[in-house]
């Protein structure tokens, strides 16, 4: 039972990193080039999209967040720690001008990663 829960969990994970894992850190985030950006603006668009309802327009966030590339300063993606997505999303929501790409920060930082499952079924 728990090495089926673990690779339940891995499986979650690879997936869950498949959709927002550009979004993880400044570095990843900053070095894509806009045909890698625009792939991952369009996943993550067709991983929120439910019937024809649609959180967040690829068009628009490839835009934003070409953008937001340019404005992020050296410090956030250079030297030993690059910026976390909570200081992306600071950073975005300072400045006040990415809707998608805030509004896809805060999905990806309020997605539930884990569930207690796994945890009671270690339970005698």
């Amino acid at each position: 039972m728990a090495l089926v829960q673990l690779n339940s969990r891995f499986e979650q994970m690879e997936y869950f990193e498949s959709i927002f894992g550009f979004m993880f850190d400044a570095s990843k985030f900053t070095y894509l080039d806009d045909a890698d950006l625009k792939e991952c603006c369009l996943n993550l668009e067709s991983a929120l999209t439910n019937d024809e309802d649609c959180d967040i327009d690829d068009k628009d966030l490839f835009i934003e967040s070409q953008i937001l590339q340019e404005m992020l300063p050296n410090g956030a993606y250079d030297g030993e720690r690059p910026w976390s997505s909570i200081e992306i999303m600071e950073f975005t929501k300072k400045m006040d001008m990415f809707p998608n790409v805030l509004l896809a920060y805060k999905i990806l930082l309020t997605l539930p990663v884990t569930v207690a499952s796994a945890e009671r079924s270690f339970q005698t």
